[in-house]
């Protein structure tokens, strides 16, 4: 049982992770007014699919590692977008494509100093400082600290 679990909490971490850095990517790219074409978590057949009124298709894959924003104009033939349309992300300045690009890893940088944080200010409850054993002679002893003294 305790496998299971394991696994069941290592996919919903990893899914959390993916999540926030494919969201980056899109959220950027929406700002600069790239179109979205598709939001995937997983890849392969989709369990899950819907297109939303902006023409985004969002799903969910059955191989639940990795995803993927397919933007507008990404395709590597450039004959499949037309040089004025403003929402392809080919027809995008540099840094615009380099800020769409780094999103992803700035995101999940930011989550870890989230979390990071969260677990600084809330603490590990279940984890007090307590002395096991002092060994005789040595600083700890001079200080005249037991064992089983906690540490405040």
């Amino acid at each position: 049982m305790y496998y299971i679990t394991s696994i069941f909490g290592a996919l919903i971490a990893i899914s959390i992770i993916i999540i926030v850095h494919e969201y980056g990517h899109f959220w950027v790219a929406r700002r600069f007014g790239v179109k979205v074409d598709a939001f995937s978590i997983g890849f392969g057949r989709a369990i899950y699919s819907r297109t939303a009124l902006s023409g985004t298709t969002f799903r969910i894959g059955w191989i639940p590692i990795g995803g993927y924003v397919k933007l507008h104009g990404d395709e590597l033939d450039k004959t499949t977008t037309a040089d004025d349309d403003n929402t392809a992300y080919q027809n995008k300045s540099v840094w615009i494509r380099m800020c769409i690009v780094l999103a992803g890893p700035a995101v999940n940088f930011i989550l870890a100093i989230l979390i990071y944080w969260t677990l600084y200010y809330v603490g590990i409850p279940n984890l007090k400082p307590i002395i096991e054993k002092v060994k005789p002679g040595s600083l700890a002893a001079q200080a005249q600290l037991k064992a089983n003294d906690q540490v405040t």
